[in-house]
Parts: C-alpha cells; structure tokens; sequence
C-alpha cells in the first residue's frame, strides 16, 4: 500500500478498505478484553499481533507493516470492541433499546456528520489532490474538514458552520497552515489532546513535529533525485549523439575504402597487394567498431 507524508495508507483503494478490516477482526481476536488500558497489554503480544498482520500486507518504501499509524488503529480497534461488548452483555437495561435511544439522541445532537462513510480521510485528501493536480500536503485542514462534513439538509446548522469557515478563509488566508489558528480551530473549537480534526486517525501535534524534519529531508532527496534524473537524460542523449556521429564516421570510411577497392582493377601481378590492403582495410573497420562500443 501507498502511503501519505503522514504515513497514512491511501492505495490502492480496495486494499487499504480490506487492511482495515483485516485490522479490526485481528485486533478482536487476538488481544483480550479482560485489560483496562491499551498500555498495560504487554509489548510481545502487540509485536506479534503486528507481526501477524504483516504477514498479509506491507507499506510501500516502508517494507514493514509495523508503524506508529498501525498501532494506534490497532488500539482503537480493541477499544471499540471492548465498549460494543459492555454496551451489549454488562449494561443492565436491554441493550438493543439502550443503543436505539442513544444513537437518536447523539444524531439530534450532531451539527456536522460525516459523509465519507467506510472511507477514510487520508483517501478522500488524496483523492482530492488527484482532482486537484496538487500535492496531498497542500490540502489544507480546512479543505479536508470541509470534504469530511459535506452539508445535508436534515443538518441545516452544517451549513452555517461551513460559511462561517469560508468566511474565516477569506479574510485570514495566511492562517490556513497554522493547526492552531487556522479556521477550523477559530470556529469550531480547539483539537482534543492527541488528535486533529480533517487529518484522520495517528495524526497530532507530536506525529506533525517529528514529521516535519522527515518531510524536509524527503523533499531535498526528491529534489537531488529529480535533478540527478535530468543529468542522465542529458548524459544519455549526449552518447546517443556521439554514438550516431561515430557510426557515420565509420559508414563514410567504409563506403571510401570500398570505392577504392571498385575503382582498382586487380592484376595477377596485383592481387596480393589488393588482398593486403583489403585486410588492411577490414581490420581498420572492425578497430573503429571496437572502439566505438
């Protein structure tokens, strides 16, 4: 799978959905439920529930599947489960009627619901920056956010709060890459610790600080390997021209020893002389070719 700069998967499609499913029935599986926090499990089993995964599907230029964005999809996974598990077999009251009554009230509740579906953010970005002709890193917080809570009627108030991060872009534009002040932040509130809204899961301001020197040292690699890539076209184009000039050197002196040789007419007398000067000849011939390749 392909990854973002901020080591997200984002291709090819249909393997990033299977990874995440794969993902989330290994996660079920293999850790137990018995723990209260993700922390207290212990490193081995992390290591070969990872292992396990790996097994199956591997990042590109990363060739391991053993990244920081792995692992925490892995632990939001096993929270998931265990809170689908209290919520149904622990809680007193019926479950099926509890969950009904919660989801309608937390659907009254939601201003901005999201419209990706399975989808996950680090897709639609890039997707986006496809349709765009950008890079995926010019795609603003505000830009993905925006992608992410597309306005639906049954939600009027999604509307109000989109204008007003319109609004906010307009007249602060310099702002859009500063995660702190930038619109999402002044209008709809600052981030909950250890996460960003519009950027997806394993994306916060630890991940973005680490990221940062990695990105600049990513840039400078494909800069000197774009440069270093035109220096050879230019290389390869400069031998094919020589490489032709040479050939047509050889061509013209064939073709002149050739017409001296029609233009002799051998003799008895002659024609160890003219087989000498053939031999001559072809020697020459054959040392230019060597020479030439």
């Amino acid at each position: 799978m392909q990854t973002n700069r901020k080591g997200q998967p984002v291709t090819p499609i249909d393997v990033v959905s299977e990874f995440g499913t794969r993902l989330g029935y290994i996660a079920r599986r293999d850790f137990p439920v018995c723990y209260e926090d993700w922390r207290h499990i212990g490193k081995d089993l992390k290591d070969k529930v990872v292992k396990t995964l790996g097994r199956q599907f591997v990042f590109e230029y990363e060739n391991t599947i053993d990244t920081d964005y792995t692992r925490q999809k892995l632990n939001e996974a096993w929270r998931n489960y265990k809170h689908t598990l209290y919520e149904t077999f622990v809680e007193d009251e019926d479950p099926s009627l509890a969950m009904s009554a919660r989801n309608k009230l937390n659907r009254e509740q939601q201003i901005m619901p999201s419209s990706l579906g399975r989808t996950s953010v680090a897709i639609a970005r890039n997707e986006l920056a496809l349709e765009k002709g950008i890079p995926e890193s010019e795609i603003t917080r505000a830009d993905s956010y925006m992608l992410i809570h597309k306005p639906k009627e049954t939600v009027p108030q999604s509307q109000e709060v989109l204008n007003s991060i319109k609004n906010h872009i307009s007249e602060h534009p310099e702002s859009q890459y500063d995660l702190s002040g930038d619109a999402i932040a002044m209008v709809v509130g600052p981030d909950k610790r250890g996460r960003f809204r519009g950027l997806d899961t394993g994306v916060c301001k630890t991940v973005l600080r680490k990221g940062d020197s990695l990105m600049k040292k990513n840039d400078g690699l494909m800069e000197a390997n774009t440069l270093l890539e035109r220096r050879i076209e230019t290389m390869e184009a400069n031998m094919d021209a020589k490489m032709l000039r040479h050939m047509e050197e050889v061509r013209g002196l064939f073709m002149s020893q050739r017409g001296t040789l029609n233009d002799n007419v051998p003799s008895p007398h002659s024609h160890a002389s003219h087989h000498s000067t053939a031999l001559v000849t072809i020697n020459n011939f054959l040392f230019v070719c060597f020479f030439v390749f």
